[in-house]
């Protein structure tokens, strides 16, 4: 069969009840998705913390509070799911990124000589946890719910994931793990279609529910419907994936088609020279160098491949394997003293590498911009990530090791006049 027959038949045939309830599984407008909350912990917290303050006008009550703390009870095995149906809960605090810890839940106790709870949330998407980071939370809730207010507190921990992985070793003995896929299935509860809630916020929160499904939970059903599309047309799929939509692609082509406006925009800043595109860069290395230094005796010779413009020191926009975007300041191709002299003065200043020169490159320093070009892009449109970008570039130029570090490299080779 011909390719076009073959997505004619994935489109329209026998395959398209198939394709069309796929394409249902992901469907729909989602209010999270289109401010980019997919992968961004913040909004996350955000929301769940919104959720389940029961005094917030979200209109479901202390329903997800409830919920949520069931969900608590079966992770940790600290409180009892009777205490949870009898507690009095109106007067809980939620509390957002309190000494960094993404969501606090304190509830008072019900009664005197009653201890109170106090439930830390670590929040994960893609992220992993960072060294310490879980330990110097324990620590801080240790210290502040001592009973120093007259009042006792248990203390909770949970480390919220996608996948209920597990914490850090030395973490596991205080922070329980609860996967989204629990939370997911307990908050469903809040939007049953006997509830009184109001139709808004059942929407709300069928969506938020639904978004994490499609992006984080795995999905029987859609995964069943996937493997027999595939089956039944491999050639035809084979054919749309080579061509889906690359948004690191994208966002390199956007970033080099607005690289004289960079170039520009840097140079308008104050302590930072005037900067030139160098013209026959590529999107996956876009190159800079500092005008006035092609002025000097020697820094004009270059093999004129790497830089057109036969710059010997220059600036470089690239990612690499990891998906990390970086700034890294390079000696290329050139004349070999000159390369020389620039390697011997480059090493004795404070923070630049002292590796051996190379035969072509040598580089001098390098700044990550941005840790994870991918989700980075996921949480930023194109014309938010260019920006930030610009600003992280500038500050790194306008570092120690950046313009003035550079500037003194010449100076002790004997560039400057």
């Amino acid at each position: 069969m011909h390719l076009v027959q073959q997505i004619e038949e994935l489109l329209f045939g026998e395959s398209a009840a198939d394709f069309n309830a796929l394409d249902n599984g992901f469907g729909g407008f989602c209010p999270f998705e289109a401010i980019g909350m997919v992968n961004q912990e913040i909004k996350h917290s955000n929301y769940l913390g919104y959720l389940l303050q029961p005094s917030n006008p979200h209109g479901l009550g202390d329903s997800p509070l409830r919920k949520f703390l069931h969900c608590v009870a079966d992770a940790s095995g600290e409180i009892d799911k009777l205490e949870i149906y009898t507690r009095d809960i109106d007067d809980t605090l939620i509390r957002r990124e309190w000494n960094h810890i993404d969501i606090l839940v304190e509830i008072p106790a019900s009664f005197p000589g009653d201890d109170g709870w106090v439930i830390a949330v670590e929040v994960k998407v893609n992220a992993q946890e960072s060294d310490g980071q879980l330990s110097r939370y324990a620590d801080l809730l240790r210290k502040t719910y001592s009973g120093a207010d007259g009042q006792n507190w248990k203390t909770i921990h949970i480390f919220l994931t996608p996948d209920g992985r597990l914490p850090s070793e030395e973490n596991q003995a205080v922070w329980a793990p609860m996967g989204y896929g629990t939370l997911v299935d307990a908050l469903e509860g809040c939007i049953s279609p006997s509830s009184s809630v109001t139709t808004t916020s059942q929407s709300f929160l069928s969506a938020y529910l639904k978004m994490l499904r499609r992006h984080h939970l795995d999905n029987d059903k859609l995964e069943e419907l996937a493997k027999r599309l595939w089956k039944k047309h491999p050639e035809a799929l084979s054919f749309l994936a080579e061509r889906r939509p690359d948004p690191v692609s994208d966002f390199k082509a956007f970033l080099s088609d607005h690289a004289i406006e960079l170039a520009h925009n840097l140079s308008s800043t104050e302590g930072i020279p005037e900067i030139e595109y160098i013209e026959n860069s590529s999107r996956s290395n876009i190159r800079f160098c500092v005008k006035d230094w092609l002025e000097l005796d020697g820094l004009s010779s270059g093999d004129g491949k790497w830089t057109v413009n036969k710059s010997v020191l220059a600036f470089e926009l690239y990612s690499d394997s990891k998906g990390q975007y970086a700034l890294k300041s390079l000696i290329g191709p050139g004349d070999s003293n000159v390369r020389q002299r620039l390697h011997d003065a480059a090493i004795k200043i404070n923070g630049f590498n002292s590796w051996k020169l190379g035969e072509k490159w040598f580089q001098l320093k390098r700044w990550d911009l941005v840790k994870d070009l991918e989700s980075f892009l996921d949480q930023n449109d194109q014309e938010e990530a260019r920006t930030k970008i610009e600003d992280a570039i500038r500050k790194a130029l306008l570092s120690a090791n950046g313009i003035p570090g550079h500037q003194k490299m010449l100076n002790d080779a004997g560039f400057l006049p």
